[in-house]
């Protein structure tokens, strides 16, 4: 424990390299763009930004194409977390314990989560492959004609969800995980001399205890999922048309595509103020849970 200024030096002196890191490879192009998106600035018309203006976030505000992304993200967002949360805390729960088999069912469940989302979004994009890809195959295999995942607009999407709980289904189970191994014994045990169920005991005890750790889980998904990119660029480019275009790919597109510098800016300032508005609201929410325990 830090109990003199001495300390506390010491240890700000030690955390300085990082926070300098921090500030000018974040903090630095964060501010920039801020004030960028109340400025006019198009790379086709101007290398400079020019006076101050309003519009960039009135027209973020009001433009269909960047309601509809936004519409596009959060049914991303929605349908990923649910499955996520649910296949995670399955996944933890049936492997609690400690043998040797149980550990190593751990480690494969977690070798996604340490997949880069680029490398993870071409290798789907192999097996949702029509004609060749494994999926179909499979599909096949069992009399079921596979549709084309990745060029009609009404699968692309299930495609993209699919995907991304593959690989991030990982990160809710090792939470799960660290959070059931923490609850004691003796509440289970209890419970069973008392005649709970399996399933009373998974109700009563094990989604009441485990409510922290589900809420940690939403608010880093939430924020994975808003600002997705890599994934669903590699494996769907956004299409077919605009059925997987997420707020993230429509911001690319409008700044380093058609170069609308100003009023990119302004929709990832729009589309962070939500993210951290919802988060925000999960982190109150959070505290009251784990005061009440």
């Amino acid at each position: 424990m830090l109990t003199t200024k001495k300390d506390r030096k010491y240890l700000w002196l030690l955390v300085a390299p990082a926070l300098i890191i921090i500030l000018v490879a974040q903090a630095y192009p964060l501010m920039y763009s801020l004030v960028v998106s109340f400025r006019e600035w198009a790379l086709a018309t101007s290398d400079v930004p020019l006076g101050f203006t309003l519009d960039n976030y009135a027209k973020a505000l009001t433009n269909p194409n960047f309601l509809y992304s936004c519409k596009i993200s959060l049914q991303f967002m929605v349908r990923t977390i649910i499955i996520e949360l649910v296949c995670g805390f399955s996944l933890a729960y049936l492997f609690i314990g400690s043998s040797k088999i149980i550990k190593l069912c751990r480690t494969v469940v977690l070798i996604p989560m340490s997949i880069a989302s680029v490398v993870c979004g071409n290798m789907w994009r192999i097996f949702f492959d029509t004609n060749t890809g494994m999926v179909n195959l499979m599909l096949s295999a069992v009399g079921i004609q596979g549709p084309n995942w990745l060029g009609d607009p009404n699968w692309a999407m299930t495609a993209a969800i699919i995907s991304s709980i593959w690989q991030y289904v990982s990160f809710s189970f090792l939470i799960y995980t660290a959070s059931m191994t923490s609850i004691p014994d003796d509440l289970i045990e209890a419970a069973k001399i008392d005649g709970a169920t399996r399933l009373g005991i998974i109700r009563k005890i094990f989604i009441p205890m485990t409510m922290p750790a589900t809420l940690l889980i939403l608010i880093f998904r939430i924020i994975d999922s808003f600002f997705v990119f890599d994934q669903i660029y590699t494996l769907t480019f956004g299409g077919p048309g605009t059925s997987t275009q997420v707020v993230s790919m429509y911001i690319y597109n409008q700044g380093l595509k058609y170069y609308n510098i100003s009023y990119a800016s302004a929709c990832a300032w729009v589309v962070m103020i939500l993210a951290f508005f919802i988060c925000g609201l999960l982190l109150q929410f959070k505290k009251r849970v784990e005061n009440s325990f």
